[in-house]
Formats: structure tokens, C-alpha cells, sequence
């Protein structure tokens, strides 16, 4: 619902909380070292031609980077305890 209401104000709320996600790992974030659906992500969110069209493919694009980051790190705490038990 919030990016219907607002657009903008939502992938600048996404591109922050996926770039949070990526410090808190570690990652660099140098534009360079970003993820390529980030960096697709950043692109279309601000410079597409279509501005409707290019926000809603760039939280899209955010949305596929926090379910890998979220999806990965219950992977791996699955596994770890998986270790643990055995």
C-alpha cells in the first residue's frame, strides 16, 4: 500500500533498508561492489523514463536482494543448528 501512496518515499525506504541489510554483513558499498540487481535497482528507481514503471521494478529488484540476504541467513542458522544437534 505504501507505494501506492508514495512512490518515491517507498524506494528510497527500500534502496536504505536493503543498503543497511548489505553494511550490516559487511559488504562493501562502493557502486562498484554493490550487487548487480542493486545496482539495477538504484537505475531504475531514479533514472528510468517511465518513473512509475522504473519504482516499481526497483522495489521488485530490492525485494529479490532481502529475500536472498533473509532467505540465506535462515539457511545458514538452520544449518548451524542442524550442527549443534548432531
Amino acid at each position: 500500500m505504501k507505494f501506492v501512496e508514495a512512490p518515491e518515499q517507498a524506494v528510497r525506504e527500500a534502496e536504505a533498508l536493503v543498503m543497511a541489510m548489505l553494511r550490516e554483513r559487511g559488504h562493501p558499498l562502493t557502486d562498484r561492489d554493490l550487487p548487480a540487481e542493486v545496482q539495477r535497482a538504484h537505475k531504475l528507481g531514479y533514472t528510468s523514463k517511465d518513473k512509475t514503471e522504473g519504482m516499481r521494478q526497483a522495489i521488485l529488484h530490492y525485494r529479490a536482494v532481502m529475500e536472498r540476504m533473509v532467505g540465506t541467513e535462515d539457511q545458514a542458522r538452520r544449518e548451524q543448528r542442524r550442527r549443534e544437534m548432531a
